[in-house]
């Protein structure tokens, strides 16, 4: 989303786009955030757009995730001659610290290459998950990337999970919001039980 604001500063920027399965980002970012899994495609969704957008005819390249984790040396060669520094890609030092940092165990969630037969529903419809799933076949199996055509469906999925988002976020938050109350109070009780109302305390954590 900062992307025109480094572009600006750095004239003749090369644009790396790392790209994962879109139903595995979603199920990694709730293990780390609150968010509805609708939410999590949306965000996805937006991201992708803003990254498509802001790098349309400029150099950049498209990178995966699942294989810079299982075929990390050709993915280094692979960038190495799109910065056109070939000869990086053969530095031992460098090899050896690449080589020291992916680690597969970090990859929690994995789903097949191809999302074309994904169980998953979205917002209780499997529209969005088939738009989602041709844009990431296309992005994915296309030696050139159509930009306009990803636009499209990006634009199509977002106008269809944008609503089901905000909806079912915002009951997730009230139930979050109801809960913390609930802890509030009793944890309030707890302190009344034990403590004389004629003293005074002071909690420091």
């Amino acid at each position: 989303l900062t992307l025109p604001f480094w572009q600006r500063l750095v004239p003749g920027l090369r644009h790396i786009i790392c790209l994962r399965n879109p139903f595995d980002v979603a199920r990694s970012e709730q293990r780390r955030n609150p968010f509805t899994f609708e939410k999590c495609c949306y965000l996805w969704l937006t991201y992708t757009l803003h990254a498509l957008c802001e790098t349309a005819g400029r150099q950049r390249m498209f990178l995966w995730t699942d294989a810079l984790v299982s075929s990390w040396p050709e993915r280094l060669d692979q960038l190495a001659a799109f910065l056109d520094r070939p000869g990086l890609a053969e530095d031992p030092a460098i090899r050896a610290a690449v080589a020291d940092h992916v680690d597969e165990g970090l990859w929690h969630h994995r789903s097949a290459t191809s999302t074309r037969r994904s169980p998953v529903v979205v917002g209780g419809s499997r529209q969005v998950v088939d738009i989602m799933s041709e844009l990431y076949a296309d992005l994915r199996e296309r030696d050139a990337i159509d930009t306009e055509r990803a636009l499209r469906l990006l634009q199509e999925a977002l106008a269809l999970v944008a609503p089901v988002a905000r909806r079912k976020q915002a009951a997730r938050d009230r139930r979050d919001r109801a809960r913390r109350r609930e802890r509030i109070r009793e944890s309030a009780d707890e302190l009344a039980a034990i403590v004389d109302a004629d003293e005074t305390y002071i909690l420091v954590d």
